[in-house]
């Protein structure tokens, strides 16, 4: 195996002014362009590479960042873990990627190996808040640096959405939480109590059991034409398409009698009947930025890293 000391010594150079060209800091200390070229010569010659693994036993940190999320498969994960791997990538650095599974033991021992792989730094995506408390506690101890997002992330992820409902004359605006997500339901609160909307508390439908359920909700919820909600906001995409479908069991249409947004944006909802007008949550900004800060490097903030409305054909004006 060639080492930096051989090309040192073919090249009549230090081991040290080797390290610096390969390892791109020359240009901070002035080395002569011919110095640089001629390393750089030998050591093509040789046939150098770099050994990450000495490397890492010297700083203690293996040479790559760890993304730690409960599951990979579904959509808005991909989303992020295609932006971390390209940003990563960008940079030069390399991505491990951890999925901690949802019961307690299962992301327990994911957090455990995450602190084994002794990595550069961690970026964990939607891990409830207990497994990211004690992430952050455990990687405080060894110095490992913590960028944490949530899908939520990046402004208040249900204001488009309203924002959007009022431009078209809705006032009477309900939520189908489901799943139940605190943050997406604060938001939506805080956006109605901004623009003086109430929110009456049968206007706010959460259900775990599943459409049946949702479909009796509804049913109760818009019964009365004068005092139903004219639009509904979904905290996620798939909670609007079962407000689709359940409408059209109850023979309601949509969209001139009942506006519905989703939220995330999935594939799925371009395909819906009507098709689904939805939030998009910045997340491959989110997942390039976090990976960005951990490399040292300025991240890349745009007008377009914030939550913006697809406007599809499941919303109209209010009647």
């Amino acid at each position: 195996m060639v080492t930096m000391a051989d090309v040192a010594s073919a090249a009549g150079v230090s081991r040290s002014t080797v390290s610096l060209v390969l390892n791109g800091r020359h240009e901070s200390v002035g080395l002569a362009a011919d110095t640089v070229a001629r390393v750089r010569a030998v050591a093509e010659s040789l046939g150098y590479r770099k050994n990450e693994l000495a490397r890492a036993m010297i700083t203690g940190r293996n040479p790559f960042l760890c993304l730690l999320t409960p599951v990979v498969a579904d959509e808005l994960s991909s989303r992020c873990l295609a932006a971390a791997v390209a940003e990563a990538e960008r940079h030069g650095q390399y991505l491990h990627v951890l999925a901690s599974g949802q019961d307690d033991a299962a992301c327990a021992a994911a957090v455990e190996r995450c602190i084994e792989l002794r990595p550069a730094g961690v970026v964990a995506w939607n891990l409830p808040a207990k497994v990211q408390a004690k992430l952050s506690t455990e990687l405080d101890r060894y110095e490992i640096p913590l960028c944490a997002m949530q899908p939520f992330h990046g402004g208040q992820p249900l204001a488009p959405a309203l924002d959007h409902l009022f431009d078209l004359g809705h006032r009477r605006v309900g939520l189908v939480s489901i799943p139940s997500e605190p943050a997406l339901e604060a938001s939506f609160l805080e956006a109605m109590k901004a623009s003086w909307q109430a929110v009456p508390a049968e206007h706010l439908i959460r259900t775990e059991e599943g459409e049946s359920d949702l479909r009796d909700a509804l049913r109760e919820v818009l019964r009365s034409r004068k005092t139903r909600p004219t639009a509904l906001v979904c905290t996620s995409d798939a909670a609007a398409l079962m407000v689709l479908r359940a409408a059209r069991r109850l023979d309601l249409k949509v969209p001139k009698e009942l506006s519905v947004v989703g939220w995330g944006n999935l594939a799925l909802g371009a395909l819906a009947d009507p098709p689904l007008t939805t939030v998009e949550p910045p997340i491959t900004d989110l997942a390039g930025q976090a990976v960005a800060r951990l490399l040292g490097q300025p991240p890349v903030v745009n007008a377009a890293s914030a939550p913006r409305i697809v406007v599809r054909k499941s919303t109209a004006a209010a009647s």
